[in-house]
């Protein structure tokens, strides 16, 4: 019984901890303005994530098949929803939003835009992030809403890009990145529960606004649980493994 005690102790003592809830955060920013041209960003960290957030005006034949480049090679995966629409007279617009993990790479880094990128911003986050749910909405009267989208895990990073006209405040997310004076404008927020929800902003006309909610990849998620061989009884062995669900040791033959 003493030895069934103390090995116990020992395995509790020793379990690796569990990996604590992680809340993804905006490092730094840069954007390409009213132009093609690229952008750069200092001193990246491995294993971050980049959101590149990209308009497009009217002829835009490959800004949704062609992603972002850069010299690291990184892999971009661009948001399901690609939104479109009309803001600024017959001209048509077109968004999205495309990502990519920083891997093992660190340094500085310049981050071209799609084909026929007009206006970009590139965000970088401190987790490894992939798409939970995207979303998009135009209208030609306010306010501003993305529409519904429905989370599945807790404390999505939403990132957000608007566009539209006479834009004066977002109502629930964090402004990082605009251009006042051409209408656009980028944010994110941090989110709660899995559940239901909307990004707003206040307008006084046209609008449109694409959204994407990332979650932290399984790579930075819990531990997997695994079992413990330990020797005892004179080289007999026996398996403790740890069931996560019932949070209690069990002792069976190896």
């Amino acid at each position: 019984m003493r030895k069934l005690l103390f090995l116990s102790f020992l395995v509790f003592a020793f379990w690796p901890a569990r990996a604590q809830a992680q809340i993804a955060t905006l490092v730094q920013e840069c954007n390409t303005g009213a132009t093609t041209t690229s952008c750069s960003l200092t001193s990246l960290a491995a294993n971050h994530t980049l959101v590149s957030t990209q308009d497009c005006l009217n002829t835009c034949p490959s800004f949704n098949s062609s992603p972002p480049t850069e010299s690291f090679g990184l892999t971009w995966t661009r948001s399901v929803n690609v939104c479109s629409g009309s803001v600024v007279g017959a001209n048509i617009d077109f968004q999205n939003i495309w990502y990519a993990s920083t891997g093992s790479h660190t340094g500085n880094l310049t981050v071209t835009p799609s084909t026929g990128t007009r206006f970009s911003w590139v965000r970088e986050y401190n987790a490894i992030l992939v798409e939970d749910i995207s979303a998009c909405n135009t209208s030609a009267s306010p306010p501003a809403d993305s529409g519904a989208f429905v989370t599945t895990v807790a404390s999505d990073l939403v990132v957000t890009l608007f566009y539209g006209t006479g834009f004066t405040s977002p109502t629930n997310f964090t402004l990082c990145c605009a251009d006042s004076a051409a209408g656009f404008f980028g944010g994110d927020a941090t989110l709660g529960a899995p559940g239901t929800y909307h990004v707003t902003g206040t307008t006084s006309s046209k609008w449109l606004i694409n959204v994407v909610a990332l979650k932290l990849s399984a790579a930075v998620g819990a531990l997997t649980p695994r079992p413990w061989v330990i020797n005892m009884n004179g080289g007999k062995h026996r398996r403790i493994p740890w069931d996560d669900r019932r949070r209690k040791l069990e002792i069976v033959k190896a």
